[in-house]
């Protein structure tokens, strides 16, 4: 993995930690890594250049199929810019 995918990859697992966190779950230590196994294929979405909206729509989807949510949380499209932010960052 080159520098800037290991920036990248440690930005979207501290993104989906702290700000996405749809299972409130970032005051627990022992849960740090709770997430973590969603990174590589936000990952994938970034660097493939998805938008906002199918990112959100995938985070949703995890929400929904992969933690047993009723809905999805409202900041979907919020964390999506974030993390594309994150890649135009660490991709400058």
């Amino acid at each position: 993995m080159k520098h800037s995918e290991q920036q990248l990859f440690k930005a979207v697992d501290e993104i989906l930690f702290y700000l996405w966190d749809p299972l409130d779950c970032k005051e627990i230590p022992a849960a740090r890594d709770e997430y973590r196994s969603y990174v590589p294929k936000v990952l994938d979405y970034l660097i493939s250049d998805s938008n906002e909206e199918k990112i959100a729509k995938h985070l949703a989807g995890l929400e929904i199929n992969s933690m047993g949510r009723s809905d999805a949380s409202q900041n979907s499209i919020e964390i999506a810019r974030i993390l594309i932010e994150a890649k135009d960052w660490c991709f400058e």
